[in-house]
């Protein structure tokens, strides 16, 4: 089972991953990978073809939750799938609202989990503008950050893709390129040549995704004697659809939603987040949008960002004081403190997701000789071009949201 948008209504019957079901595969230097699709590749309707009701042109995670029953409950009713591939992240982008995407992503995760069924998370695709890969990039933060934190399998096909020539996009910078001519004949070509091309990548990682989990599937029952291929049905996994996404991404979330699982989620996302009159620093230090982002070259395998953490709300302590400048602490709130200690000039976006829908107020605090300051504080985000040295971020929980709930610290980069 698959749940991701389809590609444009008129090629529907083309979409690059039903060439696993066909004779048109060749998987070049991996042909370990052959006994997953044959495994995947089963009945009329397998996980390779099957369009599926969870999915459409445009759509974003509200309307997967849509619907009466829900059109996710709608594609695992009718698949019993042991495993769904939730690709989601660019159309939500289109909103520019992270906590209301992380919201609907986590409630989607564990009506999933609850029932039986095994969520396989993955970044959305890199964009050749500038300003919309910024925001694919904070949203697929977000993605990685729930997968890191419910345990959960990530595919990072941005990252992929954007060592590829043209980021592997087609024309439109937006949807991914495939080898030559020929479309989905040519998207399982997982040859040296194909694997210059998007789609070509994007089904490789998902067929090595779909191989580990099903390595893990017989490892796990191998000597219980029990059959590990017992769906009888015509799903017996997730679905490896990774199409050609040739509809165009401008979903503006302005459908009507009919669904009942959307939970209590009605944010329009028209708060900017900003905090009046609290840039206090006199140092010039902090957002001064003239020097670039000194990391911006760093190695990404000793990059600390991003940095995430998922807390208790209740389990978080009271103070009596804050750091100069951040203001008095308000009576019954409870705060989050984390360190850091910077070696480079980095500009930094730090934020609070509360998923339930607050929105706290975040100070960052500078720690040098002459004690602790505050330099900014917003509301949920904050973005700092801060200097080498130490750094206190602090998160304040008001009392009407501390009683109960999670809420996501996500510390990342920020580049222009």
């Amino acid at each position: 089972m698959l749940l991701r948008r389809w590609a444009d209504p008129a090629r529907r019957a083309k979409r690059s991953s039903t060439a696993f079901s066909t004779a048109h595969v060749d998987l070049g230097e991996h042909p370990d990978l052959a006994s997953t699709i044959e495994y995947f590749d089963t009945g009329k309707r397998n996980s390779f073809n099957r369009e599926s009701k969870a999915a459409g042109v445009s759509w974003n995670l509200r309307y997967v939750l849509g619907g009466r029953p829900a059109n996710f409950r709608r594609e695992l009713n009718a698949t019993q799938a042991r495993w769904a591939l939730v690709l989601f992240g660019g159309n939500d982008a289109q909103n520019e609202n992270e906590r209301i995407y992380l919201r609907r992503l986590v409630y989607l995760i564990e009506q999933l989990e609850e029932m039986g069924v095994v969520p396989v998370l993955g970044s959305a695709l890199p964009r050749r503008s500038t300003y919309r890969d910024r925001w694919i990039r904070r949203f697929n933060d977000i993605t990685e950050a729930v997968a890191k934190h419910w345990s959960l399998a990530y595919i990072d096909y941005h990252a992929a893709l954007s060592a590829l020539q043209r980021k592997g996009l087609a024309r439109d910078g937006v949807h991914p390129n495939v080898l030559g001519h020929g479309g989905v004949r040519a998207a399982c070509q997982l040859t040296e040549k194909g694997l210059r091309y998007g789609n070509n990548v994007r089904n490789l990682l998902t067929l090595e995704m779909l191989h580990a989990l099903r390595d893990t599937v017989t490892d796990t029952y191998a000597g219980t004697g029990l059959d590990t291929d017992t769906d009888t049905g015509t799903d017996t996994g997730t679905g490896t659809d990774t199409d050609t996404d040739a509809g165009t991404d401008t979903d503006t979330g302005t459908g009507t939603d009919t669904g009942t699982d959307t939970g209590t989620d009605t944010d329009a996302g028209t708060d900017t987040g900003t905090d009046p009159d609290t840039d206090t620093d006199p140092d010039p230090d902090t957002d001064t949008d003239t020097d670039a982002d000194a990391g911006t070259g760093t190695d990404p395998d000793t990059d600390p960002f991003p940095l995430s953490t998922l807390i208790s709300k209740p389990d978080l302590p009271p103070v009596d004081t804050l750091p100069k400048n951040c203001g008095l602490p308000k009576p019954g709130a409870r705060y989050y403190r984390t360190r850091l200690d910077l070696q480079d000039r980095v500009r930094i976006r730090a934020s609070a997701f509360d998923l339930d829908g607050y929105k706290p107020r975040v100070f960052w605090v500078r720690i040098d000789d002459d004690g602790e300051r505050c330099v900014r504080r917003r509301n949920q985000t904050l973005e700092v071009d801060a200097r080498p040295g130490m750094w206190d971020l602090i998160v304040e929980v008001p009392e009407r949201a501390a009683h109960e709930g999670q809420m996501l610290i996500l510390i990342a980069r920020n580049p222009r």
